[in-house]
């Protein structure tokens, strides 16, 4: 163990922390300088250190405390949030396939009476209005014929219809 004297000139400012706990080894009745004296004031000191530990403890307790209870409460919310999200979206889904539902059985049905009442479907399920055209067997067409009625300028199936045969 290192005297005394070394501690207090290796460590000034520890000496002058400790000249409270000197004077109480002295009133108790230690004597300065000896080994006795010095355990005495590093046991009053680590005492002291124990004590302020404790109390900074106890100041700390309440804040983390508190700390945990703000967390605690922001995790709930945050997990409620959350169910409450998943139930929007589920709601959502739902919806949008009662929706692709009705829309898919409406074309169905739309469909269903157009060919019943012999309209023609078109390309987005409804009818257009008009009639099915019996389909024509294929024709044989005057090549000559359909090349100059085209060279006229009529269209592809005007001029198919009249020079087919």
């Amino acid at each position: 163990m290192l005297p005394l004297f070394a501690v207090v000139v290796v460590q000034p400012a520890l000496a002058s922390s400790l000249s409270e706990y000197k004077s109480q080894c002295a009133d108790i009745g230690f004597k300065l300088g000896t080994e006795k004296f010095g355990d005495c004031v590093l046991e009053l000191k680590r005492r002291a250190d124990v004590g302020q530990q404790s109390r900074n403890n106890n100041l700390i307790d309440p804040n983390v405390a508190a700390l945990e209870q703000l967390v605690r409460e922001s995790q709930n919310r945050m997990a409620l949030e959350r169910q409450q999200y998943q139930q929007q979206i589920q709601a959502q889904r739902a919806a949008q396939e009662r929706a692709r539902k009705q829309q898919f059985w409406g074309a169905v049905t739309q469909f269903g009476l157009g060919m019943a009442t012999g309209q023609q479907p078109n390309s987005r399920g409804g009818n257009v209005g008009q009639s099915f055209q019996p389909i024509k067997p294929p024709s044989t067409m005057d090549g000559a014929c359909h090349s100059g009625c085209m060279g006229l300028g009529y269209s592809y199936g005007l001029c198919q219809s009249k020079c087919s045969y």
